[in-house]
């Protein structure tokens, strides 16, 4: 299978670009063509039969030379596109039509490793490719069947001689045939199959990566808002600790140790209910609480992130109002990303509202900043993609991941005034009771 092309996933099919040992596997293959070349050229002359002086001087040569060129080019890290690799298969089909041209045509048993081009693009290349090699390898297999140069014994034999010295070639050119292609099978096919295990461990390697990075997102933004929320009662405790010091009277001494206690109580609260939230990370507890708290909740932590600006939320319809929904920490991190980019890209409120329509339930973020270009709207689950030339663009790609993995999708819009983003959960996650 192609790998996506560095430019994007709508690239033309012979654009895109191929996995980096992909060279290493046309090496082994080249090299393979042209041992089979030389041995069936050797058996034939072995068993008295006479080639064209071309084969030995001018095609096989060609063959080598193609094959040391194969060689060079592959190359630790070069990457190639399927137009290219696809114009490499149909060169070395060239060479071995020709020699097989010269060497008795479809009666060269040799003529079967002509399944290799098409084997090896079904398996690096894509759809398109593979059926132009197919149609090329059966258009020279048809053509050798009419025009090619027979094979003729150097010595005039009996019929019957010439006859069973023909079958007794025949079969060692099958012996031949099938013990290089055994051969080409386990330099070939066992490095491919254990290239793509690798590559799927690294795309789950990577996945659990992104998901422990944006947990570790998500304690971090916890953190911060506890600390800020800490700074304020501990501020007052620090004044009234200063105002003790220097002595009060009986009666405001009291109001002081109760405010001091008060204070203490919140500083609990707010570290109880962070390490509670990050107990839910940890476990991926799902609990369930009203859109409108979440809402809430949400126009809280956005202050704390942005104190120069206010969420606006849009009022819920009447069928949310009594609507819960399964609340997942990693969720309101996401939206707390998409809320930080349209803060960053207007210097006006942005503005969150909540809608329903069949099976789903949409939870929209508009803004008023410049928009979008196309290829980020459009290429939103790629890591590191930003429309800010100082930003990684990593916490849209986290956001995307998360609602995925919630079951729903995130699309953006760019409007005649600014930018939506639409995140579009199941009604799975919504219930209309909550837990006692």
């Amino acid at each position: 299978m192609p790998w996506k092309s560095k430019h994007g996933t709508h690239a033309a099919w012979h654009q895109q670009t191929l996995p980096p040992n992909s060279l290493t596997f046309f090496k082994w293959y080249m090299l393979f063509i042209s041992l089979s070349m030389i041995v069936s050229a050797l058996a034939l002359r072995w068993q008295g039969y006479s080639l064209t002086t071309g084969v030995f001087w001018w095609l096989i040569p060609t063959q080598c030379l193609a094959t040391l060129g194969a060689v060079l080019l592959s190359k630790p890290g070069r990457q190639i596109t399927t137009g290219f690799y696809l114009l490499l298969l149909f060169f070395s089909m060239l060479l071995l039509g020709w020699f097989l041209h010269d060497s008795g045509g479809h009666t060269n048993p040799l003529i079967s490793i002509l399944l290799l081009p098409i084997a090896m693009a079904a398996a690096i290349l894509g759809w398109q490719a593979s059926v132009i090699i197919a149609l090329i390898a059966i258009g020279i297999y048809t053509g050798l069947t009419e025009f090619y140069i027979p094979l003729a014994p150097q010595t005039h034999d009996h019929d019957h001689d010439h006859h069973q010295q023909f079958m007794q070639l025949h079969l060692l050119g099958m012996w031949i045939t099938f013990s290089l292609s055994a051969l080409l099978l386990l330099l070939l096919v066992q490095p491919m199959s254990a290239s793509i295990r690798r590559q799927k461990e690294r795309l789950a390697q990577q996945r659990e990566d992104t998901l422990r990075d944006e947990q570790l997102i998500a304690l971090a933004t916890f953190a911060a808002s506890a600390a800020h929320q800490i700074g304020t009662p501990l501020s007052t405790i620090g004044l009234l600790m200063e105002e003790l010091k220097h002595g009060q009277d009986p009666e405001h001494r009291e109001q002081d140790w109760a405010t001091m206690e008060s204070q203490v109580q919140i500083c609990k609260q707010t570290l109880q209910g962070m390490m509670r939230k990050a107990e839910h990370i940890r476990n991926g507890t799902v609990t369930r609480e009203p859109i409108s708290v979440l809402l809430k909740h949400l126009q809280e932590q956005f202050t704390l992130i942005h104190p120069g600006l206010r969420l606006q939320l849009k009022p819920l319809p009447e069928e949310l109002e009594q609507q819960h929904i399964n609340y997942d920490p990693t969720l309101e991190q996401a939206l707390l990303n998409l809320l930080d980019n349209a803060a960053k890209a207007s210097a006006s409120n942005p503005i969150i509202g909540v809608t329903q329509r069949a099976h789903q339930i949409g939870i929209i973020i508009e803004d008023k900043g410049p928009g979008l270009p196309r290829q980020v709207s459009e290429d939103i689950g790629k890591p590191f993609l930003t429309s800010d030339s100082d930003g990684m663009g990593l916490g849209l790609f986290l956001s995307n991941a998360t609602i995925n993995r919630l079951g729903g999708q995130l699309k953006i819009v760019n409007q005649a005034e600014g930018t939506r983003a639409e995140i579009w959960l199941p009604n799975s996650l919504t219930t209309g009771t909550t837990d006692g």
